[in-house]
């Protein structure tokens, strides 16, 4: 399998193709938080709802405390291990979830864990996620953002279109 060709003009392409106001829910809460500098719960059921809804059960269980807390610390640490470790403490979340978090309320950039943008970045999706998994997917990734000279928004939303249409296409010929 190619990864996608990471050049500004395709990967605005296939920007453009990903499902208009899909992004809103979270999209209206980024300002806030980060101005706040953490989640409350309602926010983080919202973000849980976008990534997983299967996941709201578990997420719902969390306090609010706990959630605070937790994400206050992950959008604030330097250290990135910190920033992920810490919110996989919360009852519900992996590190997909945890990447959301991340990719959309943190000021330095970070990818979304999904199968999609792995695929479209030509990275093997492992047994399991670790945080040594975690770090070589950032520093890839951020290696792609420098390449297509795109925001963070526009990379992501193209990683998933393009697997998402590879998808489409594989199950039109089938």
């Amino acid at each position: 399998m190619l990864p996608l060709t990471l050049n500004r003009k395709t990967v605005l392409e296939y920007a453009a193709k990903y499902p208009a106001g899909y992004d809103q829910p979270i999209a209206e809460l980024v300002a806030e938080v980060q101005k706040r500098g953490h989640l409350t719960k309602l926010e983080f059921e919202i973000v849980g709802e976008w990534k997983s809804p299967r996941a709201r059960p578990k997420l719902r269980s969390n306090s609010a405390e706990h959630i605070e807390e937790a994400s206050r610390i992950a959008l604030s640490t330097p250290v990135e291990e910190l920033g992920i470790g810490v919110l996989l403490t919360l009852n519900g979340v992996s590190y997909p979830m945890a990447s959301v978090i991340l990719h959309w309320f943190h000021s330095d950039p970070y990818p979304i864990l999904d199968f999609r943008a792995l695929e479209s970045l030509g990275i093997p999706i492992p047994n399991q996620y670790t945080s040594e998994f975690w770090m070589h997917y950032v520093t890839r990734w951020r290696k792609a953002l420098t390449e297509s000279d795109v925001d963070k928004r526009t990379l992501d939303r193209a990683l998933w279109q393009w697997s998402k249409d590879r998808s489409d296409s594989r199950v039109q010929r089938t």
